[in-house]
């Protein structure tokens, strides 16, 4: 089976990338395409670290300016939606650029996705987020079908003085269409991730949680 992977770069988040692509390159079983939508500025610096095979594309929000806000980041999810519905694969991966994966990512999923085959949405938990319950855990590391896709853009809102947007609202909102559907959708600590952060550390989940500098 095929499928895609996808992420989204803001300005401040460059320093992740060399990480990012040898571990995304290092998986046994490669995306078909990456998709990175940013500015062509940001896509241009990530490239400048990017020595793989697998074919990259440049996607860009029309909303999006390179930065970290609400505003950048749905415009930029939005526009990668878009993007996997024109190009046809049945699933795609979505990470945030700051995300260092295992090689087993995909064949971990794929035993996921048989044993619940109305599966359309695989959510992992952010490794740096020890509390489940924090909403903040978002699509850092996500399986989306296509027709999960395909049901639903990546908003904005309002709410009370509260801003929300992109991957907040679109969970929110896919949970909600399983229960009328009856289709399913899976969130936990699935898959052995690891976040970088700026200063060059790299948390991973507990009970192995420790802090590695890189």
């Amino acid at each position: 089976m095929k499928y895609i992977a996808v992420t989204l770069v803001g300005g401040h988040k460059l320093y992740s990338m060399p990480l990012f692509f040898e571990h995304l390159l290092n998986l046994n079983t490669l995306p078909e395409l990456l998709l990175i939508s940013t500015t062509k500025e940001i896509f241009d610096k990530c490239m400048e670290v990017y020595t793989g095979n697998v074919p990259v594309v440049w996607i860009h929000g029309e909303e999006d300016t390179g930065n970290d806000m609400i505003v950048s980041t749905t415009s930029a999810r939005e526009a990668l939606r878009k993007a996997v519905l024109e190009r046809g694969y049945e699933w795609a991966l979505w990470l945030d650029n700051d995300m260092l994966v295992p090689p087993d990512l995909w064949e971990k999923f794929c035993i996921l996705r048989d044993r619940e085959p109305e599966l359309v949405l695989v959510n992992s938990y952010h490794p740096a987020r020890q509390d489940y319950t924090d909403i903040r855990h978002g699509m850092a590391t996500t399986f989306t079908h296509r027709d999960a896709l395909a049901g639903f853009p990546f908003v904005r809102a309002e709410i009370r003085g509260n801003h929300y947007g992109d991957d907040q609202i679109w969970l929110h909102a896919i949970r909600s269409f399983r229960s009328r559907k009856g289709v399913k959708t899976l969130t936990g600590k699935f898959f052995d991730v690891k976040h970088m952060v700026e200063d060059g550390r790299i948390k991973s989940f507990k009970p192995e949680h420790r802090d590695e500098l890189v």
